[in-house]
């Protein structure tokens, strides 16, 4: 691996929300050469960027991994479909775009669980940083940042219904989420700039993707972290048939998401002893937490017929609307064909929740 097209300083594996991030960032020094390496194609697909694109977004096939659960007992032996963005952008390029940070009360007790550093007064500097508000900066938003955070540019009647309801229920309407207070209901902000999707591919590598020092690779599927003397090394990856290698000097960061992290990891190495040498891989370092003790949040969907051709469903009937509303999208950037369709939602308490919001809406 003495090639120089194969010597970088920092390997960032995976180009989505969290690795378009780190290659742009380390990238800013131009004494580093990166390396971004993503499994899937560039982000060229018109409804990766058109906001309404996303409810047929999953019907294209190399846009997502197209992960199904395994059977799950307690929701009747279901397999669940499981979203997850290969595209340049990853699941920021797939998503419904809605701008929600963490709550306040979940950084602030990994801080006290031990996580110095991640309270939620320690992180909102670095969010505010990310960030360009469309209202300017306040206590608890930036401006100038990479990610365009606005409002939508229309909503539906059916959302506007939805909010109406909210004093019947014994809510509050808020004007944004992402302030002190977080429980009850309200639209959502979204990642958009000019009624188009703000991805992290858009907001952070559209510019450093110009950058001599940063190499940006799609279509190349990483089979394992090289390790030496406990030290990843470098990376295996797969180009069109072959099979190549690529040195780090200083770090491989492995930003493939809550799946394929892990995965990757294990098939390096690195996980629980028994199940990798039953798989027959060398065992770098006996780690029994890799590959287990996942969580999500589970979207339960209700769906209900509206008699008055409201909403956005794909039907036949909806298609003269349809028709009219991408011209109006095309010359203004506005109308349906900007909505995430998600427009409205929020956060409520549950009969078991503590004293904040464990249920959200949209």
């Amino acid at each position: 691996m003495s090639d120089s097209n194969t010597q970088f300083d920092y390997i960032i594996v995976g180009a989505g929300s969290a690795g378009g991030v780190m290659a742009a960032r380390l990238s800013e020094d131009p004494a580093l050469r990166v390396l971004l390496i993503e499994a899937g194609s560039k982000d060229t697909n018109p409804f990766i960027h058109i906001p309404f694109g996303l409810s047929i977004l999953s019907r294209f096939e190399g846009i997502g991994w197209g992960y199904h659960t395994t059977v799950q007992g307690e929701l009747h032996d279901r397999e669940l479909f499981w979203p997850r963005g290969k595209t340049l952008g990853g699941s920021s390029s797939v998503n419904a775009m809605c701008y929600i940070r963490g709550q306040k009360e979940d950084y602030d007790r990994w801080a006290l669980e031990g996580a110095e550093g991640w309270g939620f007064d320690e992180v909102l500097p670095y969010f505010k940083r990310s960030e360009n508000y469309y209202q300017g900066e306040d206590d608890y938003h930036g401006v100038g940042g990479p990610l365009h955070v606005s409002p939508l540019t229309d909503t539906s009647r059916l959302s506007d219904a939805f909010l109406a309801a909210a004093p019947a229920a014994d809510l509050a309407v808020l004007d944004d989420f992402n302030r002190d207070v977080r429980e009850g209901l309200g639209y959502y902000h979204v990642t958009q700039v000019n009624g188009q999707r703000c991805s992290t591919a858009k907001g952070y590598l559209s510019q450093a993707k110009h950058r001599g020092n940063l190499v940006i690779l799609t279509k190349v599927a990483v089979e394992k972290v090289l390790i030496k003397n406990k030290c990843a090394i470098g990376v295996q990856a797969r180009e069109k048939g072959s099979v190549k290698r690529y040195a780090a000097r200083q770090e491989v960061i492995l930003c493939g998401g809550a799946i394929n992290s892990p995965h990757l990891l294990m098939l390096s190495g690195v996980g629980p002893r028994r199940q990798l040498e039953n798989m027959g891989i060398y065992v770098h370092q006996d780690l029994p937490g890799v590959g287990e003790n996942l969580q999500d949040h589970l979207d339960a969907i209700v769906q209900n017929t509206c008699k008055a051709k409201e909403g956005y469903a794909v039907a036949a009937g909806m298609f003269p609307k349809y028709a009219k509303a991408s011209v109006e999208y095309l010359f203004k950037r506005k109308g349906i064909f900007s909505s995430n369709i998600a427009e409205a939602g929020g956060f409520v308490r549950s009969s078991i929740a503590d004293d904040y919001p464990d249920i959200q809406f949209h």
